[in-house]
C-alpha cells in the first residue's frame, strides 16, 4: 500500500455531507495545514520605478507528518490527513522525501487574475522555503508597483491529481515610504499578510470542499478558499448577502482595504460593482457610502481626514492601490468621530447561486492601517543639514483581518 494511497483511504472516511455540516461556515481560518495556499496580496516596488520600496515575503513550511486529530486540517487537507494511516509521528512523509514528488509550485496572478509568473521549488520533510517576491520576479521589472496575489500548490496537483502533501504558510509586506512625513525620515514597516489554506483534491468540473483549486494546462484556473475564507454565497436559490467589517481605527490616518474575491465582479452579468458600505463610529452613529470592487484583487486607499473639519486629504500617492475612496464621517461632532475608533461594514450581494446547496464562492478581506508616531526630536546644533529643530516619525503599518458577520436574507 503506497503512502499516497494510505492518505486517500483515510481521507475517504470524511464524507461530503459531514464536511458540509461541520465545516466552519462564517470564520477565517489560518494556521492550519493546507494542500494549497492563497496569499491574497503579493507586491513589490522600487524607488527607481515606483518611487517607494515595498516587498512581500512568503514563507512555506512542509511538515514531516500531520496527525489525525487536528480538525481544521481534516477539512482543509482532506486528501493528505493524516500523513500516516496509524496516525504516528513517524515515518516522515514519503512524498516529500522523493525528488520527483516533493515539489511545490507557486503561481503569481495580477489583480485581474491573469497568470503572469510561476516556479517550482524542491521541498523535503520539515522544510522551510521563503519566496522573496522581488527576487523571484527578476529579471523582469514590469510588475514593479503592481499588486497581485499568489497561489502555492503541489507539483502533483497541477496535473489534476490530488495533492500529495500539505503545507503551512506565512507572509509579510515590507514598506519603506521615503518622505511620508515630509523630512525623508520615514522608517520601514512590516505588516502581516494573511495566508489561507485550501484543499486540493482531484480536479472535476467545479470547486468542492475537497478541491478548492482546479487547474487548466498546469495553471490554477479556479481558486476559492471555500472553507478558510469568507463565504460569499449559500446556493439556496434565495438572494442573500454577505456582511463583513473592516477596522478603521481613527480616520486621521490612511489605510488600505484589501478585498480578494474569486471572480472579477465587473464580469458578472447585471452585477453592480458599487458595494454599499456603512461607516460606524464609537457612538454607534453611522453614515453610508459605496466602494467600487471590480477586480478579483481590490486594493482601495482610504483617504485620511483632517480633524476637526472632516475634510479629506487628497493623497499625493496611493502606492500599489488601484483606487482611492473618501468614506463619509458619521457624527455631526466630526472632531470626536474622527479621533475615535471606527469600522466600515461592507454588504456584498451574492454573485453566484445555482441552488445546489453547497458552497460555491468565497473571498477574503483585511485592512492595512498606517500610524505615525513621533519618536524623537532633533535639536539644532548647527551641524545638521536641516536648519532648525525638527521631529522624525516612525512609519508604522499593521494588519486587521475583516470580521465576518455571515450571510443574511435580503
Amino acid at each position: 500500500m503506497t503512502q499516497n494511497f494510505k492518505k486517500l483511504a483515510i481521507a475517504a472516511g470524511v464524507s461530503v455531507g459531514m464536511a458540509a455540516l461541520s465545516m466552519p461556515s462564517h470564520a477565517s481560518i489560518m494556521g492550519a495545514a493546507g494542500e494549497a495556499l492563497l496569499v491574497p496580496l503579493v507586491v513589490y516596488a522600487t524607488p527607481a520605478i515606483s518611487g517607494y520600496y515595498a516587498n512581500t515575503f512568503v514563507q512555506v513550511s512542509t511538515p514531516g507528518a500531520i496527525g489525525f486529530d487536528d480538525v481544521p486540517n481534516i477539512f482543509i487537507s482532506p486528501n493528505t490527513t493524516p500523513t500516516n494511516a496509524d496516525a504516528t509521528l513517524f515515518p516522515l512523509d514519503a512524498d516529500l522525501q522523493s525528488a520527483t514528488t516533493g515539489i511545490l509550485h507557486w503561481y503569481w496572478f495580477d489583480h485581474r487574475s491573469i497568470h503572469r509568473l510561476d516556479k517550482p521549488l524542491r521541498v523535503t520533510p520539515n522544510d522551510v522555503v521563503t519566496i522573496d517576491w522581488y527576487q523571484a520576479s527578476r529579471p523582469s521589472t514590469k510588475y514593479d508597483g503592481q499588486a497581485g496575489y499568489m497561489v502555492v500548490g503541489t507539483e502533483t496537483a497541477r496535473r489534476g491529481e490530488a495533492a500529495n502533501f500539505n503545507m503551512f504558510g506565512e507572509a509579510w509586506l515590507a514598506m519603506d515610504v521615503v518622505g511620508v512625513d515630509g523630512f525623508n525620515e520615514a522608517g520601514a514597516s512590516l505588516a502581516t499578510v494573511p495566508v489561507y489554506p485550501m484543499s486540493d483534491g482531484a480536479d472535476g468540473d467545479f470547486l468542492t470542499l475537497q478541491d478548492s483549486v482546479i487547474y487548466k494546462g498546469g495553471i490554477p484556473n479556479q481558486v476559492s478558499p471555500l472553507i478558510a475564507g469568507v463565504r460569499t454565497n449559500r446556493s439556496d436559490g434565495i438572494p442573500d448577502l454577505t456582511a463583513f467589517d473592516m477596522t478603521l481605527l481613527t480616520r486621521t490616518q490612511p489605510s488600505m482595504h484589501v478585498v480578494w474575491l474569486d471572480v472579477n465582479l465587473d464580469e458578472v452579468d447585471g452585477y453592480s460593482t458599487d458595494i454599499p458600505v456603512d461607516v460606524y463610529d464609537s457612538d454607534e452613529v453611522a453614515c453610508s457610502a459605496t466602494v467600487s470592487l471590480k477586480n478579483e484583487l481590490n486594493v482601495i486607499w482610504i483617504d485620511q481626514v483632517v480633524a476637526p473639519s472632516g475634510v479629506a486629504v487628497d493623497p499625493e500617492e496611493i502606492f500599489f492601490a488601484q483606487t482611492n475612496e473618501t468614506l463619509c464621517v458619521p457624527s455631526i461632532d466630526k472632531a470626536a468621530s474622527l479621533t475615535s475608533p471606527s469600522f466600515a461594514t461592507y454588504y456584498l450581494d451574492e454573485y453566484v447561486d445555482t441552488d445546489v446547496d453547497r458552497p460555491e464562492s468565497a473571498g477574503v478581506a483585511f485592512n492595512l492601517v498606517w500610524a505615525d508616531s513621533t519618536v524623537g526630536t532633533n535639536v539644532d546644533d548647527g551641524e545638521d543639514t536641516i536648519d532648525g529643530p525638527w521631529s522624525y516619525t516612525n512609519f508604522g503599518q499593521t494588519m486587521f483581518l475583516a470580521h465576518d458577520r455571515g450571510s443574511f436574507r435580503q
